[in-house]
């Protein structure tokens, strides 16, 4: 008999003792694969465990760090943040429409999961941080702007004692060669 012998593979629904079936006319197809599992009777089917489960005890404990494992997040842990809207708006063609553009990806990132709301608190945190680097490099440049006045004066302190100094020493000299 071949696996794919159409008089053991189909015959009318009768021969399959399908009282269900309304129609006693319709073909049906069954697979003939041997299943040595599956086709045992009850007594002689195969036993997966030889001990019962209980019995089973691990050789050595196992190490506490190896002891709790976390259950694996649903979703990502890691927030999908300001910066990689920022990073998918660039990446589109010149002359996109931005408007429509941020709609559509706010809208795939809503339902795809992704709050919405921890990106505006993002892009705010984001705004503050930057408001406040700003904010700090202007009073470093402002000291520093500070500091090279007060240099721009010493140069000029020092630049007038030069040419005095300068001025003197010229003048000594001619003194002192014509004597």
């Amino acid at each position: 008999m071949s696996l794919f012998d159409p008089d053991t593979l189909t015959g009318p629904a009768e021969d399959f003792n399908n009282p269900q079936d309304p129609d006693p006319t319709l073909q049906y197809t069954r697979s003939i694969v041997p299943n040595p599992a599956y086709d045992a009777k009850d007594d002689e089917a195969p036993h997966v465990f030889n001990t019962p489960p209980a019995a089973i005890e691990p050789e050595q404990p196992i190490p506490q760090s190896y002891a709790v494992v976390p259950p694996p997040a649903a979703t990502s842990t890691a927030p999908y943040g300001i910066e990689k809207v920022i990073r998918l708006i660039r990446s589109l063609p010149p002359g996109s429409d931005q408007d429509l553009a941020i709609t559509l990806i706010i809208r795939t990132l809503d339902s795809s999961g992704v709050n919405v709301r921890s990106l505006l608190t993002d892009a705010t945190e984001k705004e503050q941080q930057a408001t406040s680097a700003i904010q700090k490099l202007e009073k470093e440049i402002q000291l520093l702007q500070t500091q090279i006045n007060e240099r721009h004066q010493q140069i000029d302190s020092l630049a007038s004692l030069l040419n005095e100094f300068t001025l003197i020493r010229k003048k000594i000299e001619h003194l002192t060669t014509a004597q």
